[in-house]
Formats: structure tokens, sequence, C-alpha cells
């Protein structure tokens, strides 16, 4: 024996049919239930209830265990149990066995088979006949079956009675009689579907078979409606799957299956999901909706209808009415140039939806809307609007537009009735321009020049006349050649080519405007750089010059050149006595000096044809830098860089006496004016030497003067700027009877000096003259006499 079962009992419990009860699987099944008072055990689709004590079902009067399979699901239940039979819904069966094991040590006897009380949805299928008598360990068994007819709560009840044999050798103790009693209770689901639509909120039932409506819907417009699935049963309902069907139809927020539908003593809950119907053309569309409910299938029609507004466009003129279609080519009159065609175009709906124009306007040629009506405009089936399409040509010939209404699109096109020019150059291949385009050379080199024929034709269908061509710049960068005799005219078909030459003058873009009549194009060209200048020398005065003087200098290209140049000569003085000789210049009185130099040849050329020009080299030491420009005449700077120089030094060096002049003569003295230069712009000291006549015994006949800081104090000052390294020196003299007296100072331009002032006037005429030089740091000068008179 194990766990109060005797193999016996095992072996009998399989033959009805039943799994065997191993222990391990029945403590499980205990071990559920052990914390309740009354608690339900789920398997499959049966819920036990059970009531009483938890466990072995000690608290029973009978002696039976009784035990409650369903499926591979079995369950021990105390006497008098109450079982919750759920089924899968209205017509769904649900069956459970309930076997009674007799534990008894004498024996039983089963008078009459188990009988069925209540709802006559239960039955009730014994496995034994009766009258059954059981021997300790024997066992009965029944089947019961559940199959609503209704949704509602059914409640039923089942009585077995037995008697129970006296123990042997109980004296006075009589059988036992007693009751088995199992009470059940059925349930089933009621699920129901509605749907209502987003555009009417009231539900609206969707039996199985039945059909789901949608409102006609405009084309690609969506309609949603949302169903609902509820229980009005009195057990939770699954929906197993869920699935439409149909082109324009598709499901949205789809629950997750299986989903639970609860029952309203469940706590009621409905499942809702939505289905969505997007036309996409005017009809009737179905599809298909398709449900398990609890193993139930659920069908349902799905139905719509695409409704749309369909324009009807017609022409109408003073002749006829045309019906035109979108994308269609719409024809107006002929029309003379600058008069005007007026058609009248009207707009029907058609179809089966209001229909809404937003927009009427034309793009393109020379089209007009007037009249337009009031936008936006709706129609409602079969109104209709109209207004006027004009065409008004400014040329000959073929004229196209667009005309739009609301989202179609129709061609435009008309013929425009009188002259029409058509313009076109060459530059490698023809190319039309328009006016107020662009007529482009190719990139050309400065210097040389490129020809583009340009053509006139007149495609009109009356002659056209040209007046005028011109160009409109002065410079020559632009130039026609091979005009026609103006004023020209053409015949229809007729054309007229004439050139128009390009030479740039620069690098970079060049325009000018072409005018034609009073129509405008834009000349376009680009310059590249002329070749490159070849290399130079200079001709003339080099290296050392002297002082005060006037050398030549020149310049020429080592090889011709195909392009005239224009150019100059600039003259840079670093001055090595700090201040330079403002008479440091050219011979044309500036310090730059302008040359040209002919297409094709070497030689610059300076003013008056000269090949060479002087400049003057001033009177203070320093260097003389001669630098070039070359440029084209239209101002393009071909200047190397950096550009080969001319240096020209003046070396310092000893003082020139240009002039030495008695200025002012008397009996017994007179004054003695010294001129010259000093490149170092400097001087130490002034010499004399007097020669007197023969009467005369003089004890000195020369001596010098340091007229050092005078000199400083000259060149020093503002007013010996303009003046270079030139000076001036003024030295007085007295003569006395005793012989030549010397003033004690001298005086320059702006000094003063001192001398002896006793006087002999007869003395004047014993001297017959002065020789004179000056000194600086560099040496003495040069020596001038002057005669005394």
């Amino acid at each position: 024996m194990e766990n109060g079962y005797p193999e016996s009992s095992r072996r009998v419990l399989t033959k009805s049919g039943l799994r065997p009860i191993l222990t391990k699987e029945f403590h499980l099944s205990l071990k559920v239930c052990v914390a309740l008072s009354r608690y339900a055990v789920l398997a499959g689709s049966m819920l036990l209830v059970l009531e009483g004590v938890p466990g072995r079902a000690q608290s029973q009067s009978i002696p039976f265990d009784l035990r409650v399979q369903q499926g591979n699901n079995v369950f021990l239940v105390p006497n008098n149990v109450t079982l919750a039979m759920p089924s899968g819904g209205v017509g769904q069966t649900v069956s459970i066995i309930v076997t009674g094991i007799y534990r008894g040590v004498t024996s039983v006897l089963l008078a009459s088979q188990p009988a069925l009380l209540g709802n006559t949805d239960f039955s009730v299928e014994p496995d034994d006949v009766y009258p059954l008598r059981l021997s300790p360990g024997g066992y009965f068994s029944f089947k019961v079956t559940y199959k609503p007819t209704t949704a509602a709560l059914a409640s039923g009840q089942i009585n077995l009675g037995y008697v129970e044999a006296a123990p042997p050798g109980t004296s006075g103790t009589t059988s036992v009689a007693g009751l088995i009693t199992v009470n059940l209770q059925g349930t089933a689901p009621n699920l129901s579907v509605a749907y209502f639509l987003a555009s009417n909120a009231n539900a609206i039932p969707l039996p199985a078979g039945g059909t789901l409506l949608f409102q006609p819907t405009v084309v690609n417009t969506t309609a949603q409606a949302t169903v609902i699935v509820t229980n009005r049963g009195s057990a939770t309902g699954q929906i197993n799957s869920i699935s439409v069907s149909g082109t324009a139809f598709q499901a949205f927020a789809l629950p997750l299956t299986p989903a639970s539908v609860l029952s309203p003593s469940a706590g009621a809950s409905d499942v809702r999901f939505l289905i969505n119907y997007t036309p996409t053309q005017a009809g009737n569309d179905t599809g298909t909706l398709q449900m398990d409910l609890g193993g139930v299938s659920f069908t349902a029609t799905l139905s719509g209808s695409g409704i749309q507004a369909k324009l009807t466009y017609k022409m109408l003129t003073a002749t006829d009415t045309v019906t035109f279609t979108p994308n269609q080519t719409l024809t107006l009159p002929d029309t003379n140039i600058g008069e005007t065609a007026r058609v009248t175009v009207s707009v029907q709906n058609t179809g089966s939806a209001p229909g809404v124009i937003s927009a009427v306007g034309t793009t393109a040629g020379p089209f007009a809307i007037t009249d337009s009506p009031v936008l936006p405009a709706t129609l409602n089936p079969q109104d209709v609007i109209t207004f006027t399409l004009s065409f008004l040509p400014v040329t000959a010939g073929k004229a196209t537009g667009k005309l739009r209404i609301g989202n179609d699109l129709f061609d435009l096109t008309g013929n425009g009735l009188g002259p029409n020019l058509v313009y076109s150059y060459v530059s490698g291949s023809t190319t039309s321009v328009q006016p107020g385009g662009v007529v482009v050379f190719s990139p050309v080199q400065v210097g040389s020049s490129a020809r583009l024929p340009f053509t006139v034709m007149n495609s009109g269908t009356k002659p056209a006349t040209i007046a005028t061509i011109a160009v409109g710049e002065t410079h020559g960068v632009f130039q026609l050649l091979d005009l026609p005799p103006l004023p020209a005219t053409l015949d229809p078909n007729d054309s007229v080519t004439f050139n128009i030459m390009y030479t740039p003058s620069t690098t970079g873009f060049a325009s000018a405007v072409l005018q034609l009549n009073n129509q405008q194009f834009l000349l376009s060209g680009s310059g590249t750089p002329p070749p490159a200048l070849p290399d130079y020398r200079y001709t003339g005065a080099s290296g050392d010059v002297d002082p005060q003087s006037q050398p030549a200098v020149g310049l020429t290209l080592t090889d011709t050149y195909p392009l005239a140049l224009t150019g100059t000569l600039t003259i840079a003085v670093t001055s090595a006595a700090f201040t330079p000789d403002p008479a440091i210049q050219f011979s044309n009185g500036s310090r730059i000096a302008s040359f040209t130099i002919p297409a094709n040849s070497t030689q610059a050329v300076f003013a008056n044809n000269a090949n060479q020009i002087r400049l003057q080299t001033g009177s203070t030491a320093g260097t003389l830098t001669i630098t070039p420009t070359f440029a084209t005449p239209a101002g393009l700077d071909l200047t190397p860089a950096p550009p080969k120089a001319l240096t020209l030094t003046v070396q310092p060096s000893a003082p020139r006496i240009v002039s030495v002049v008695e200025k002012t003569s008397a009996a017994n003295g007179f004054t003695l004016a010294i001129s010259g230069y000093s490149t170092t712009r400097s001087l130490t000291k002034v010499n004399f030497q007097f020669t007197v006549t023969s009467d005369v015994t003089s004890p000195t006949t020369q001596f010098s003067m340091d007229i050092s800081q005078a000199a400083t104090n000259w060149y020093s000052s503002s007013q010996a700027q303009p003046f270079g390294g030139q000076f001036a020196v003024s030295v007085p003299f007295t003569l006395t009877s005793s012989g030549l007296s010397q003033s004690s100072s001298s005086s320059t331009t702006s000094g003063s000096s001192t001398s002896t002032t006793t006087t002999t006037p007869t003395l004047i005429s014993k001297i017959q003259s002065v020789t004179v030089s000056v000194a600086n740091e560099q040496g003495t000068s040069n020596s001038l006499s002057t005669p005394i008179q």
C-alpha cells in the first residue's frame, strides 16, 4: 500500500481508461490548493471548485475517494463538491469523468445508476452496470457531459446512493446507507461583434455572415471603422485569430491573440481593433473579416464604395465647343501680333463627390486668365464654373504655354501672325540666342582676334525690317564687320549674317552690348595672357657718373615683341649725403619718363622720337636706380617680377668751384663771391692765393679760412634743401698801407664776415688777382682765379 492506495486499486483504475495516479502527481495537485478553504483549479477548459478542507477529503463521511478527470488532469474532490464546467461556447461540449474508489473494509452496494437533477444541458453516462457491489479497492465511474444550449449559467446535481455492509463480527450493527453528491455548474461565453464608424459613433451589430458597410469615401482618403467584440455569456471567451482581406481594407491596432474577453460576472471586458478603408478608384470594394471566436469561425463581409469628383472641361468659341482632358493640347485661334484672342473655358463636376478647384492660372507663353472665379471653388456634382482664356502673341510663329486648373495641367498652343526674328551665332557650333541672351566668344590671347558669324532670320509670316545694328562700346574690343546695308528687309524665312570681331586688350572678361533694332544681346569674351615679354638691356650711361652731368640712357628688347608696348623709366635716389638733390630728374623735368615700343620692334622710343633720354645727376653723392615698367596700350602690365634695374652712382668727391667773382670793389677793399658744389654736402676750408704787382712787397700772399661750421649751418638748414650740394661763399677783404689785411671771419650766403678796418684806398690797384680753392673730407677742389679791378 502507498499513500493509502493498494496496488490492486491502481490496476483497477487503469482499467477504466484513467491515467494511473502516481504519488508524485497526487502530491503536486494538493500543493496547489493547500492554503485555501475554497479554491478552483483550471485544467484545460474545466474549472473544479472544491469546498471543505483541502487534502485527502478527510472530512467526508462516505467511504469513497472521489476523483475527477478531464483529459490528463486528475483531481481528488470531497463529497458534495461543486464542479464548474466552462464550455468554449454555445453548442460546444465539455466532459469530465468522476470515479469513486471504495475504501471500506467490507463491501458496498450501489443499487441504482447516478441520478441527474437540474439543467438538461448536463448528461451522465455510467461506465458500470447497476446494481453494482464493490469490494475494498473497487470503484465506479461515470462520464458527465455539458453541452450548453445558451450562454446562461447552468446548474445541476448528480446523486448516487449506496449501502455499506457492517464490518464482520459487529453485533447489533446494521448496514450504513449514504449518498454521493456532485454539484455541477456549467458556463459558456457568448461573443458578439459590433462596429461603429468614425463618422457615426453609433454601434451597429455585426452578425456572422453580415456586412460591415463603410460610408461612401472619397478616393485616396481613409475611412475608419472600430470593431468591438463583447461577451454577454457566463464564461470568459477567447479570440484565437483575426484577419482582414481585400486590397482596399487594412486592420490596425490588433490585439495579441489568443485574446480573452471576460464575461459580465468576471468583470466584463471587450476587445477592439480598427479597420481602415482606403479606396484608390471610384467604384465598389469588398473584403472579408475573419475571426476564430473560441473555436467558432466568424466571417463578415467588408463593403465600401469609392467616390470622386470628375471634372469635365470644355472650350467655347464663337463657332465651336471643344471638350478637352488633362495633358491634352488646347489650340487657340491664330492671332495677329499685338491683338488678343479670347475663348471661354467651362469646368463641370460630372463625378459622384464634391470637387475643389484651388487654383486657375497659366504658366509660360502669351496666355492669361481673365474673369477668374472666386477661389477656392467647391463644385458639387453637376456644378459648373467658367472663365476667359486670352491669347496675346508678341512674336510670330507658334507659342506654347501651360494652363492649370486645380491639379490638372493642359498644354496651350497658338500661332502669332507677323514677323519673327530669330538669332543665332557660330562658335564651334551653331547656338541660338534669345534677346537679352549672351553671345560667348571662346578665349582669345591678348593681341589676337577672333571672328564670330551672327545670323538673323525671319521665321515669321510677314516681312521684318532691320534698321539698327551697333555695338555699344568705343574701345575697339568688339567690332562689327561685313554689315548689310541698312535698313534691311527680311522676307519670311530670309536671313542675314554679319561678323563680330573680338580683340582683347587685357586678360579677363570683357563685355559689350549688341543693339539690333530694339533688342539687345550681351557680347562676352575672355582674354588670355599674351606671349611672355623678352629680356631687355639698357643703353647709354652706366656705372659711375659725374655729379652735375646729363648722361643719356635708353632701353632695348633682346627680341621683337608682337604687341605694341608702353612703359616708363623711374629714377629712385639713394643719397650718400642724407638729403638727395631735387635736381636729379629726366630731361622732361620728372623722375619718370615714358616710352613706347612699337609692335614687332625692340627699341624704346622716348619723347621727340628719341631712342634715349637724358637725366641730371645732381650735386650730391648717391645711387640712382632706374627701373622700367611695361604694359600694353590697354594697361595690361607685362613688367617682369622683379624688373631688371640700371644703377648709376655719383661717388663722394672733393668740392668743385664753379665761379669766383669780385662782387664789390672800393679803394681800400673788395668782396669775393665763390660758388660751387660739394657732393658730400660738407666743407672744411677755403684757400686764397693773391697775385700782387711787382712794386708791392707783401709778407704773405696766400692763406686758408676754416668754414666748416658755417658750411654745416648752411647744409643743415631748410633753405639749403632745394640746392642739393651747392654752396655760395662771400668773403670781404680790406687793404692797409702796411699790406693786405684779411678779415678775421667770412660768411656764406647766410653768414657774415669781419675784416681789418685800416684803409688804404690806393692799394687795391696793387692786387692783380685772387685764386680760390675749397676743401672737404674728400680733398681740395679745383682752383679758379678772378682779377681784382
